[in-house]
């Protein structure tokens, strides 16, 4: 399927290497306790967060992701960010994707500058997931849970800003019968980006083009 027409249409992908912190902050929806109203289903969704790691490497920035364990409940295999259910003794949503990813990938909370936030999204199994965005330095000592994530590696926004590596399929959502628009990433250093995964990096690069303009 072709690419829908939208922000990426008009990219310059290079343009993403000269922003620093300050220009990424200023694109993102202040961080908030709560996510906005999840979905009436039954039974009602799972509150979660999950962290959109950032770091500049070479001279530019890149976006970490984890590849999860054949061991894990949900999502076998596949590639997403660290995060999980919100738990009630969690400040935030910031302190349960920060909570998780600690537990996922031995990042320390204390590492992580909190940038913002974006909108909740309803995945395929039922979580209503807030994406926090944070920035991190590198180079970084990683600790992996071995039975939730199986690697972690970082992609360039300027190669996912890139709409030549994006393919689009539509398809009906399974909880709410909707007709959705999927985007997959050809395969980057053998790991393909999909799904709720891919739709959440491309929030931040379109928070971060339409901030540009």
């Amino acid at each position: 399927m072709a690419a829908p027409s939208g922000p990426l249409s008009g990219l310059v992908p290079e343009a993403l290497r000269e922003l620093n912190e300050d220009d990424i902050r200023r694109r993102l929806r202040p961080a908030a306790p709560t996510p906005a109203a999840a979905p009436r289903l039954s039974p009602p969704p799972r509150i979660a967060a999950v962290l959109v790691p950032l770091y500049r490497n070479a001279g530019e920035w890149h976006m970490l992701f984890t590849e999860r364990s054949e061991e894990v409940a949900d999502h076998k295999g596949q590639v997403s960010f660290p995060g999980g259910q919100s738990h009630p003794q969690d400040a935030d949503l910031a302190t349960t994707a920060l909570r998780e990813t600690h537990e996922e990938i031995g990042l320390d909370p204390r590492e992580v500058r909190v940038l913002g936030l974006l909108q909740p999204m309803l995945t395929v199994t039922n979580f209503w997931v807030t994406p926090v965005v944070g920035a991190f330095a590198w180079p970084q000592t990683f600790h992996l849970a071995p039975v939730e994530v199986r690697e972690v590696f970082g992609a360039p926004l300027r190669w996912l800003a890139d709409a030549t590596h994006l393919e689009w399929l539509e398809r009906e959502h399974p909880l709410t019968g909707e007709h959705v628009i999927t985007a997959i990433y050809a395969p980057y250093e053998g790991h393909t980006i999909w799904g709720a995964t891919a739709r959440i990096a491309l929030q931040v690069l379109e928070a971060l083009i339409q901030g540009a303009r």
